[in-house]
Parts: structure tokens; C-alpha cells; sequence
């Protein structure tokens, strides 16, 4: 489960008053909403929405999740991995990076590592040259170093 997605959709149905306006506004259908939602509650071990078919009201439970939401306003996209590794060292919001990537930031404390508990899952890496008869020998080499540095990952 991705349990962003899952506390975005939560949202969305408080926000929208119900989970039929909530799949609207998010471009998807209804049971998805509502399987997001049970996935969410699971994890969480508690209900969230008392639901029927002609209504919902949150919980106890449900109210202190959604005051607890914080909104994120604003976003920056960046094409440049430097200048969005210079934005995250500035302040300027949350990014997401290997570690490979930040480990010393992280030991120094320029960087903290949030959500330890939450991967972005699996990364495919794609190695693209020119299909010829002899592959350049540097190429077969770095093409090779790459394949050996991603399995033990």
C-alpha cells in the first residue's frame, strides 16, 4: 500500500464531503477510494469514516487523524537533481534521494532522513546504447559495472 496516496485520499473524501466526489477529483473510481481507505484504516488499526450509503461522519479516531494533517502548499519541481539537492540543503522542502546520494549531509546533520519506514519501492535501471555488432569496450565495461552494482542493491 502506498500510504501517502492512502492519507491523500482520506483527505479528499473529508475535503469532498464523500467518496464519490473524492474519486471525481482525483480521477478515479469509487472502490478505489474505498479500498484505499480500508487499506489505510488497516494499517492504522482503527476507523476513521462510520459509512452507509447515504452518508459518513468521521470517527474520533477519524477527526484527530485529519486534524493532524498537515497541508503542504506550494511545489517545486526541479529537472536538475543538483538544484533540487541545493533546494532540500536550503529549506526548501522534502526530497526524496538515495542514500547513497545524501549520506553525508545526513551524518552532518545538514539533512534529516523522514518517513524511515517508507520506500518508493523498486527502481529499474536501464542500460541504452547503439545496437551494433561490437559494443565499444568501455561501454560493455561500465554497461557490466552497473548490472554487478544494482544486484547487490
Amino acid at each position: 500500500m502506498d500510504q501517502l496516496l492512502a492519507m491523500r485520499v482520506f483527505r479528499s473524501i473529508v475535503d469532498a464531503k464523500g467518496f464519490s466526489a473524492a474519486a471525481e477529483r482525483l480521477g478515479t473510481s469509487h472502490s478505489t477510494i474505498s479500498r484505499q481507505l480500508k487499506q489505510l484504516e488497516a494499517t492504522l488499526g482503527v476507523q476513521l469514516i462510520n459509512r452507509n450509503r447515504r452518508r459518513f461522519a468521521l470517527t474520533a479516531a477519524g477527526e484527530r487523524y485529519f486534524a493532524a494533517h498537515v497541508e503542504l502548499n506550494g511545489r517545486l519541481t526541479f529537472d536538475a537533481i543538483t538544484a533540487l539537492y541545493s533546494a532540500a540543503l536550503a529549506g526548501a522542502g522534502i526530497a526524496a534521494f538515495t542514500r547513497h546520494t545524501v549520506q553525508t549531509d545526513l551524518a552532518r546533520g545538514h539533512l534529516v532522513h523522514l518517513l524511515p519506514g517508507y520506500s518508493l519501492g523498486t527502481r529499474h535501471y536501464y542500460a541504452l546504447y547503439p545496437q551494433t555488432r561490437h559494443v565499444a569496450p568501455k561501454v560493455r565495461a561500465f554497461v557490466d559495472h552497473m548490472a554487478e552494482h544494482y544486484r547487490e542493491r
